[in-house]
């Protein structure tokens, strides 16, 4: 085989990997920029009378094959409304993750507390209506030079606000697009509550 063959197989080698990288880059961008290193937990409380309300959540942390079994617990928020916050309102807070001291993976099992603050008693006249979303967290954490850091944080949904079956990627940025959602509704007959009059 003379050197010009050589050159242009060379040659051709070489325009073959430069699609296959050209063909591999975009996804691999991606797959960065999806990589969560935090969480936000939004909240949205649909009322129509003044009804000041503190709302919780709860994480759960499970074994299994495959999963760190050292408790290592995140410290869940809790997300306030005021009178004022009438209509349909939308607030977020952040999850607080602990020290971790093992690398692997965690995973918890999000719900919302089923009691409010102050607690809404359902009866004829009012009703709160909670949430029974239910969301699977897993965080991946990796041994570093400064010791164990989460190396990312992905959230799917398992249920709805209803309690039914519903799965799929969630967002848990600290932004209007974050679907890491727990949704309540109050509701108060008119001509009861604290002021019949309204």
């Amino acid at each position: 085989m003379n050197m010009r063959k050589v050159f242009k197989q060379m040659l051709a080698t070489v325009a073959a990997g430069a699609m296959s990288m050209a063909m591999v880059m975009p996804v691999f961008a991606e797959d960065i920029k999806t990589v969560q290193k935090e969480a936000w937990i939004s909240k949205t409380y649909n009322t129509e009378v003044a009804k000041a309300e503190t709302f919780s959540f709860t994480a759960t942390q499970k074994n299994g094959d495959g999963l760190v079994s050292t408790e290592a617990l995140p410290t869940m928020p809790t997300i306030s409304f005021a009178e004022a916050d009438k209509g349909t309102t939308t607030k977020r807070a952040e999850v607080g993750f602990p020290t971790y001291t093992e690398a692997g993976k965690y995973e918890y099992t999000v719900t919302e507390n089923q009691t409010a603050t102050p607690a809404v008693t359902n009866g004829e006249h009012e009703k709160m209506i909670m949430s029974k979303a239910e969301y699977k967290m897993d965080v991946y954490v990796e041994n570093t030079s400064t010791g164990c850091q989460i190396a990312n944080i992905i959230v799917n949904k398992a249920k709805d606000d209803k309690g039914e079956t519903e799965t799929g990627k969630v967002n848990i940025s600290n932004t209007d697009k974050n679907g890491f959602k727990f949704t309540n509704t109050y509701v108060q007959e008119a001509g009861t509550g604290d002021k019949p009059s309204k």
